[in-house]
This record gives structure tokens, sequence and C-alpha cells, in this order.
């Protein structure tokens, strides 16, 4: 005749049912965080991506390298200049 499982038996394969339940709850909630932190960290395409757009940035004319901040302090100096004389106007 087989043995029959004790009361502690029992208790205890209820003690391991309960852990068990809990153990698959918490991977649950590690599946779903891990997928709701897949919008934070960038991906491998992602990045293979940037590295494309910083070798055709390398790859540009140096013309442009040169010329796009220069334009873009002229156009600072100016805008600033014109504001300058437009609040000195300003004063009664």
């Amino acid at each position: 005749m087989p043995k029959l499982t004790t009361e502690v038996d029992q208790t205890n394969i209820a003690i391991i049912q309960t852990n068990l339940e809990y153990i698959k709850k918490d991977i649950a909630e590690i599946k779903s965080g891990i997928r709701e932190l897949s919008g934070v960290y960038v991906t491998k395409l992602e990045i293979e991506e940037v590295k494309k757009a910083i070798i055709a940035l390398d790859r540009s004319s140096n013309l442009w390298r040169w010329l796009s901040p220069s334009l873009s302090a002229l156009f600072g100096s100016i805008l600033t200049f014109l504001f300058i004389q437009y609040l000195t106007k300003l004063k009664p």
C-alpha cells in the first residue's frame, strides 16, 4: 500500500504552492517592467541609425562644417544687435 501523506507534508506542499504562486506573480511583474523599459533604452537598430548619421556627417563637405556655425553666429549677432536697438528706442 502506498504511504499516505501526513498533515505536515500537506502543509509543506501548500506552503510550496503558495510560494510558487508568489514567484509566478513576481515573474509576471518583471516581464511587464521589462516591456515598459523597452521605450527607455536604445535598441541596437537605433544605435546603427545614429552611427550611419554620424558617418554621413563626417563625410559631408568641410565647407558646410565651417559655414553652418559661422552663419549661426552671424544671425545670432544680428538678432542681438536688433534687439538691443529696439530696447534703446523704448526708453522715454
